[in-house]
């Protein structure tokens, strides 16, 4: 079950990295800060805490009464910087299990207590056992300690480096990844000339995840991207590989749909203007 709190940083509301975020996604600090505060909450209530993976870009929309693409921009702008992927960046060192070994401290004076009453000890002994209780304390202490390093070194495995080095390190994407999410920018230029550069560094890792979490393959990645680039709707919304990653399922079942031939932005306009139209000849039928 996720716990029923969460923890802040004291200068949390004056971080410099919510200015560097709310420059780079063009969007207000408030904004910046009001979306962080929804992802940390989410991550916090998530099954494997620390992870977004049902983070929903249009719920957030509503809850702060902004636009959807608001939202996409605001946490493009946080991968790399409060972000690794859906994973929240220094997760594992600000929101802890559980509170230091305090509720093992609770239990063991609960029990000294309860020692004392039945025994009756006098003056000395009852010194000897307050010693003996704090030895037991800090003895528990330490193993907590020296479990957690233990912990740390194991998820580091084989490597040489440390655990914070490994912790730095550990967005490994390849330079496919890297050469695929530069083209993956060229063609959204070609389409939209003035579209904004992105980080091919965090796009990297986007594909990175596509591959390794989703299990796709860079031709896969290429491919349903090409799809999308050349069809009249999906142009304009999939302008990166996490919005490529979010909405998989939903392109890969329209393009296996009778092999259609992708519209054109021209065709979508064209049929979109028909259907408006169709729809006001209907509404004068009705009323007439």
């Amino acid at each position: 079950m996720a716990n029923s709190w969460l923890r802040l940083w004291h200068d949390m509301p004056n971080d410099p990295k919510w200015r560097t975020i709310a420059r780079a996604s063009k969007q207000p600090i408030s904004l910046v800060i009001s979306v962080y505060l929804h992802v940390i909450v989410n991550a916090s209530n998530a099954t494997e805490r620390g992870r977004t993976q049902n983070l929903c870009s249009e719920d957030l929309a509503s809850a702060l009464d902004v636009s959807t693409a608001q939202i996409e921009d605001v946490l493009e702008a946080m991968q790399g910087r409060v972000l690794d992927g859906d994973s929240v960046s220094g997760w594992s060192k600000r929101q802890v299990d559980r509170e230091d070994g305090s509720a093992e401290r609770a239990k063991a004076w609960r029990e000294a207590q309860k020692q004392q009453k039945r025994t009756q000890p006098n003056a000395t002994e009852r010194t000897a056992n307050a010693n003996e209780l704090q030895i037991r304390l800090d003895t528990d202490k330490d193993k907590d300690t020296e479990k957690k390093r233990k912990e740390e070194e194991r998820r580091v495995g084989d490597s040489d480096e440390s655990p914070s080095a490994a912790r730095k390190t550990r967005k490994s994407f390849t330079k496919e990844d890297a050469e695929l999410a530069q083209q993956i920018a060229d063609a959204i230029r070609a389409v939209i000339p003035n579209a904004r550069p992105p980080s091919i560094e965090s796009w990297a890792n986007d594909v990175r995840l596509i591959r390794e979490r989703d299990g796709r393959t860079h031709e896969q990645i290429a491919a349903l991207f090409a799809w999308a680039n050349a069809d009249g709707f999906w142009a304009a919304n999939i302008l990166s590989p996490a919005k490529l990653r979010e909405k998989w399922t939903t392109l890969e079942a329209q393009r296996a749909r009778g092999n259609r031939k992708p519209e054109t932005v021209g065709d979508y306009n064209r049929r979109a203007m028909e259907e408006f139209l169709q729809m006001g000849k209907t509404i004068e039928g009705e009323t007439a």
